[in-house]
């Protein structure tokens, strides 16, 4: 289920349906820039900058709100 708008807000972590975490680092002018986690074959773990998306886009690929990674 989709968490509402309301509740991306800096600090919060949420997994999206690829499996991945992603990390909110700001949400600003309806905008969305985050920390991307993904687990690595070699059972590590690998983290990208993302861009900022528009918060609308960002929500449709959020899966459910998770504790953050280490």
């Amino acid at each position: 289920m989709q968490p509402p708008d309301s509740s991306v807000v800096p600090g919060k972590c949420f997994r999206v349906r690829d499996g991945g975490v992603r990390r909110i680092l700001k949400v600003r002018n309806g905008e969305v820039t985050f920390v991307s986690y993904h687990e690595t074959e070699n059972a590590g773990t690998s983290a990208f900058l993302s861009e900022p998306i528009l918060l609308s886009r960002f929500v449709q690929d959020l899966d459910a709100e998770v504790l953050c990674p280490l």
